[in-house]
């Protein structure tokens, strides 16, 4: 049976790089933290729990630290699990939600009712366990969510021309929430653009970078391009083979012929004598 080394070898290099990105982005996590969000009009209040209680830092600990402890203390005495309150001291619990990631951007509407929830860095090296890019919430419950791969178009080629040609990683470069319109926009290094509705989650508009249109085309004709040659080549070996082939048919046809008119010569010689 036919081996492949150089499958292998793609398949180790492949899971090598997804083993790093991996590591690389359980390595930048700064882990959980107890926090509290405002709202623009500062009418509500998102409390965010830490799952692992208290909030403690190693090393010698600045007045920054001591402060940031002693807030994060007071929010935990003060409230008995994560969600949305009103701003004005009460622990009356308007709706509840999952802790979310300190590594996230975290914008609450002066409804109370929505939120959206934004990772803005999407490069290689914070892409494995912080989840989504980009998810949008009503009272709690989750709407949608995106990730970089269903929001970016020609994202694996965006991927390859980081990796081999050092073109920047795609990644979220700004953010806009127009609570007024209840709309949410982000825009790209590479471009892109997006604009979504809050109360849906869908996207309503979104612009693709001039450059991954080019990335693309060049793309398609390339790979266009290695198909067409390579199905030549095949085309070319089957022909000369169909015409050696041909060719050892006739001389086989040739050699029975010359025999059969050997083999009449002696016949017709036997009964002349």
């Amino acid at each position: 049976m036919a081996t492949y080394p150089h499958r292998w070898f793609c398949i180790a290099v492949i899971a090598a790089v997804i083993g790093f990105c991996a590591a690389s982005a359980h390595a930048g996590l700064s882990g959980y933290r107890t926090r509290s969000i405002p709202s623009a009009n500062g009418k509500y209040l998102l409390v965010l729990l830490a799952p692992e209680k208290g909030y403690y830092v190693d090393g010698p600990v600045t007045e920054d630290e001591l402060n940031a402890r002693e807030k994060t203390q007071q929010i935990e005495d003060h409230y008995s699990q994560s969600g949305l309150y009103r701003n004005d001291g009460s622990t009356e619990l308007l709706w509840p939600i999952e802790y979310l990631s300190v590594l996230k951007d975290i914008f609450v509407s002066d409804d109370g009712v929505h939120l959206i929830v934004l990772f803005p860095n999407w490069e290689c090296d914070t892409c494995s366990d912080r989840g989504d890019a980009l998810a949008f919430y009503a009272h709690g419950q989750q709407l949608s969510r995106y990730r970089e791969d269903t929001l970016l178009a020609g994202y694996l080629g965006r991927c390859l021309l980081s990796c081999y040609a050092e073109a920047p990683w795609t990644t979220c470069t700004s953010a806009k929430f127009d609570d007024k319109k209840r709309e949410f926009e982000i825009a790209t290094n590479w471009g892109d653009m997006f604009r979504f509705d809050i109360t849906t989650g869908k996207v309503i508009d979104s612009i693709t970078s001039s450059s991954v249109k080019t990335t693309f085309f060049v793309t398609v004709v390339l790979i266009g391009s290695s198909v067409w040659w390579v199905m030549r080549r095949l085309v070319r070996v089957d022909t000369s083979r169909d015409i050696n082939v041909a060719a050892i048919d006739l001389s086989k046809r040739t050699l029975f012929l010359r025999a059969k008119i050997s083999s009449v010569h002696s016949y017709k010689n036997m009964l002349c004598r």
